[in-house]
């Protein structure tokens, strides 16, 4: 089994370009949130840091329950590709919706940003955790396995790097219709919201892509159903 080969080149490079669409949408909203939310939505600095903290917080409960919703059962499709259509249009919308840069009053707008922050979170994990265990049913071979992952390690980086060209290009462009010295706050709605798209567009089509092309070839158990039976191929 382990000289076997079960994940084809395809395949691979499917996954891997998925896995660097992930980044760049990850990329483009940590990156350069706290220099939106307060040079641009210009919320006070004190509000985003607890914003940002309390997210982590929850993240740490989040994504262990995740990772045990994703053990308990498998889907229709299977146990771990079906979150990426699941979670793709979800994390689309919330990020555009991050940088729609809404015309509030400061408290609805720091209620609006907390809630979409948050959930934006939440959808994130929906889509990573599954993604990143992807590799554990894609080949029973231990060596590919590690194989697989390294390569879409770096294919993430890269697409991870990304929203840094978005970040050069962009303003150039959004300068030739508004100028940043004469309305910086105009200019910099404009260009997250034009970055926020491209990434989402370019990164999601690519994530999502995946979903048709990799198989899930070991078959595990629901943990509810036969708790500590390991897995077959299917």
């Amino acid at each position: 089994m382990q000289d076997k080969k079960y994940v084809s080149k395809k395949e691979l490079w499917m996954y891997a370009l998925g896995a660097g669409g992930q980044g760049m949408i990850y990329a483009s909203m940590s990156g350069k949130i706290s220099d939106y939310y307060t040079n641009v939505l210009q919320l006070d600095l004190m509000f985003v840091l607890i914003l940002m903290l309390a997210a982590r917080i929850w993240d740490a409960i989040n994504d262990p329950l995740m990772g045990m919703i994703v053990d308990r059962r498998s889907l229709k499709t299977g146990r771990m590709r079906p979150y990426i259509i699941i979670a793709t249009p979800i994390i689309s919308v919330l990020t555009i919706l991050m940088f729609l840069s809404p015309n509030l009053e400061p408290v609805p707008l720091m209620i609006f940003t907390a809630v979409v922050y948050i959930l934006w979170g939440m959808a994130y994990t929906l889509a990573d955790v599954p993604f990143w265990t992807l590799p554990n049913v894609l080949t029973p071979n231990s060596k590919e396995r590690s194989d697989v992952i390294s390569f879409t390690k770096i294919i993430n980086s890269i697409g991870s790097a990304f929203p840094e060209i978005f970040f050069a290009v962009v303003p150039i462009v959004v300068g030739l219709f508004i100028s940043q010295d004469t309305d910086p706050i105009a200019f910099g709605k404009i260009k997250y919201l034009v970055i926020a798209i491209l990434t989402v567009v370019i990164g999601g089509v690519l994530y999502i892509n995946s979903y048709f092309h990799i198989k899930e070839k070991v078959v595990l158990p629901d943990k509810k159903k036969v708790p500590g039976q390991p897995g077959s191929l299917s």
